[in-house]
């Protein structure tokens, strides 16, 4: 059993400045651009390029995915370059980050813009698998009709197919599960996509072939126990404002740390670093690589079984090379 607190503290945004030793004097004018000025700034930078990082006060002092999961020692190894993940999503913002997507596809009828101008969850998924894989191929699948789980399974199964004839490799979904016969369409669409060779990482799906992640916590999620735990979860790129007001503990509408959205693309993305490395692994070596090399973590009065552990799963890896 390993604690938290026990493991690198190195975060995932903090940088060292070298400069004078002296402080230079906090005129009216500075004060105005550290607190009004900064923090929009630092919003407009990080929506234009999603490696870069949260530097407002406070937006490190809770564990990141850099300090629970052992990413600088797996992207030591590989950084994901050329392997091709596919996030299936919706308001993804193609057109607004052009340098984030290799490809974005729109399978929702009369919904274009879902793909191309609104960003919001298929944006942030993507943006967390540019932090977690940096030099993967991230395409954007809009495949989310609101209010009609029938009409998005068809979006989605059409959107699995195309993922095979593209050869994709990996495949995430972080949306509500799914229930009744869509829930029959979308197991025989993920079995095409496995006998394909394509790894999927879809939250609140027990399909026997899905990679199924979840929190630190302990529990089962659509009826059998996730194969890894993951940080619930970092912070969102589109919630940048509320971000920093959560930290401050400022009063603010939104609740973060609660989400398990992001484990999909955060699991993904360290099957990206593992394919890196070796690119014939298959759905099945991938899943028990993950849970090999996983171990129990204590978390916020919680225990997680089989915590993601990054660095450990892709040193496996490159021991079969």
């Amino acid at each position: 059993m390993i604690d938290a607190h026990s493991l690198d503290r190195g975060r995932a945004n903090t940088g060292k400045f070298r400069g004078r030793a002296r402080r230079p004097r906090m005129t009216l004018v500075r004060w105005f651009l550290l607190f009004a000025v900064w923090p929009t700034l630092v919003a407009v930078l990080h929506a234009e390029d999603p490696k870069s990082v949260l530097v407002f006060p406070g937006a490190n002092k809770r564990e990141t995915y850099f300090t629970i999961h052992n990413l600088r020692a797996a992207q030591g190894l590989s950084t994901g370059r050329g392997i091709k993940v596919g996030i299936l999503d919706h308001s993804f913002g193609t057109t607004l980050h052009p340098k984030l997507y290799a490809e974005g596809r729109n399978f929702v009828k009369g919904d274009e813009a879902s793909l191309s101008e609104h960003e919001w969850h298929g944006y942030w998924m993507a943006a967390v698998l540019r932090e977690i894989a940096p030099e993967a191929e991230i395409y954007a699948l809009n495949i989310i009709v609101f209010d009609d789980p029938a009409a998005t399974m068809d979006a989605m199964s059409r959107a699995i197919d195309w993922a095979v004839e593209r050869r994709i490799d990996v495949l995430t979904y972080s949306q509500e599960a799914v229930k009744g016969e869509p829930r029959t369409v979308l197991d025989r669409a993920l079995d095409r996509a496995h006998k394909a060779g394509i790894v999927t990482t879809f939250i609140h799906c027990s399909e026997p072939g899905n990679i199924l992640p979840s929190g630190l916590w302990s529990g089962t999620d659509d009826g059998r126990e996730p194969d890894v735990n993951v940080l619930h979860y970092d912070y969102s790129v589109v919630f940048i404002d509320e971000y920093r007001k959560a930290v401050a503990g400022e009063k603010t509408w939104y609740q973060p740390f609660l989400s398990v959205s992001s484990t999909s693309p955060v699991v993904g993305g360290v099957v990206a670093l593992m394919k890196g490395l070796k690119p014939d692994l298959t759905p099945a070596q991938c899943k028990a690589i993950l849970r090999e090399t996983a171990r129990p973590l204590e978390f916020e009065g919680e225990t997680a079984p089989r915590t993601l552990d990054a660095g450990a799963a892709v040193s496996r890896v490159k021991a079969l090379r």
